[in-house]
């Protein structure tokens, strides 16, 4: 099963930790438990935390002392808060930094799996967000150089390979759109998004969808020569590929 996002505890109470690492394990999120500040800053120093699940009241965490520090050290990572003793002091000193729930022990274990996955969804959708912008800015510079290029010598040869190297950064803006498109995806959570192909007009789509249209067709002008549950499964199967 994949992994669906690594998460940090910080507790000092040892059955609470352990019990919340298992069962976040149980759900596929990788986790590790800290019983103070001084380990959970260490883990955090060497390895990569999609998340931070820290009790307020606990050993290194005075005045969040940790919630703080944690932030210098991986460069804002999202926080859950979770204490027994809640106060107005405790959550208006949360407001400025990047606590996304705050929540009173005995925690409701469904309530805190859907901050945590809400936090894993907006966290997946910024790193695909992030990748995909790098990508386009290297396309899109890979296609300046390229068009600069054709200013150049004008011998066959040269702007022969000149032209492999335009074929090559188109299809890279190509596979950035593609990148795009799936991030349309994940923010609209599977919602209808428009065809590649289509804003792209394939021509090679044109071609398929040509050859498919012929084929019904065909087959629609010989049902009745040839009698056949299987030619109308397959008439049926291409008109739900046009449809598409």
């Amino acid at each position: 099963m994949a992994v669906l996002g690594s998460i940090l505890i910080a507790d000092d109470e040892e059955t609470y930790r352990n019990s919340t690492v298992y069962l976040l394990q149980q759900r596929g999120f990788a986790c590790d438990g800290a019983a103070d500040g001084e380990k959970a800053l260490r883990l955090m120093r060497e390895n990569r935390y999609d998340l931070l699940i820290a009790d307020i009241r606990m050993p290194g965490n005075d005045d969040l002392e940790l919630i703080h520090s944690a932030q210098e050290v991986t460069g804002g990572i999202p926080v859950i808060l979770v204490t027994g003793y809640p106060s107005v002091e405790t959550a208006a000193r949360s407001v400025p930094l990047p606590v996304v729930a705050y929540m009173t022990k005995p925690v409701d274990f469904d309530e805190l799996c859907a901050n945590v996955e809400a936090v894993m969804d907006r966290s997946h959708t910024k790193h695909l967000a992030t990748k995909t912008l790098e990508a386009m800015e290297a396309s899109v510079r890979d296609l300046r150089e390229v068009i600069h290029a054709l200013g150049g010598p004008s011998k066959l040869e040269g702007r022969a390979r000149l032209a492999e190297n335009l074929d090559a950064a188109m299809m890279r803006l190509a596979e950035c759109y593609q990148a795009v498109h799936g991030l349309h995806a994940s923010l609209t959570r599977g919602g209808a998004v428009t065809d590649p192909c289509r804003v792209l007009k394939c021509s090679r789509l044109e071609c398929l969808e040509a050859a498919v249209r012929d084929s019904i067709a065909v087959i629609e002008q010989t049902k009745n020569s040839f009698k056949s549950k299987e030619l109308g499964g397959l008439r049926r199967r291409l008109r739900e590929v046009l449809a598409r």
